[in-house]
């Protein structure tokens, strides 16, 4: 079985029992984080380094909350190259890293809540 990319544990917390919190924090994940990994491989498709810098930094704070660890180092750093105008070889393959997490993380969180409403039983 392949590693989970997601660690529910700091959304649980949060939600502090109230499963519908939990699963409206995961919708929301779900419906607009695809559209800003889009922007940020548009932004940096065309050296739009100012709205790199500000997506990265809202996707950090997003993925910090579904517990995608690995994705909250790479857009630090793609922040910081996008902030310094330097290294986009290294932001693109940071971007496509995360993309892969990120496809992994909405499949993970998708059967998250498959499992919710199915069980019948909280979280």
């Amino acid at each position: 079985m392949p590693k989970r990319v997601t660690d529910l544990t700091f959304l649980r917390n949060f939600s502090d029992g109230n499963q519908v919190l939990y699963e409206k924090y995961i919708r929301l994940f779900l419906t607009d984080t695809v559209s800003l990994m889009n922007t940020l491989h548009k932004s940096i498709n065309e050296d739009d380094w100012k709205a790199c810098e500000t997506i990265s930094h809202t996707l950090r704070a997003r993925f910090n909350f579904m517990g995608i660890k690995e994705g909250e180092d790479m857009l630090k750093s793609i922040k910081e190259n996008a902030s310094a105008e330097k290294n986009i070889a290294d932001a693109k393959e940071n971007i496509e890293a995360v993309s892969c997490l990120f496809k992994s993380a909405v499949k993970e969180l998708e059967e998250e809540l498959n499992f919710l409403k199915n069980s019948g039983i909280g979280f």
